[in-house]
């Protein structure tokens, strides 16, 4: 059976790398930054609001857009780093539009080898 939660994995950029074991690891995960692009939408938190679930409404379209709560995280000017801390209701987030989270932020060609 495939994982489809997989493609949408936060940790799918990070460099991968083998140790002297040859074991497999990740590390240094680049999060795709806030861009100006024309298709950006803005959303406004509101009470009892959390990460998981402004991703399932603004990323609707998208299987499993619950997942994708660590793309509003990292698109903001100033980057939120802890999921556990929801910015205060009336606090104005950026969203990438889907294009862009499907072509650029989700693109295998973000990913790095060793």
């Amino acid at each position: 059976m495939v994982d489809l939660m997989q493609p949408y994995s936060r940790f799918r950029s990070c460099f991968e790398t083998t140790d002297e074991d040859g074991v497999l690891f990740t590390v240094d995960d680049t999060p795709y930054p806030y861009t100006e692009f024309a298709d950006n939408s803005t959303y406004e938190v509101k009470s009892g609001d959390t990460w998981w679930s402004i991703a399932d409404e603004v990323f609707a379209p998208l299987d499993y857009s619950f997942q994708l709560w660590w793309v509003i995280m990292d698109f903001q000017p100033e980057p939120y780093l802890d999921p556990t801390v929801m910015p205060a209701a009336g606090t104005v987030l950026y969203i990438p539009s889907v294009r862009t989270v499907t072509t650029k932020i989700l693109s295998p060609d973000r990913r790095r080898y060793a």
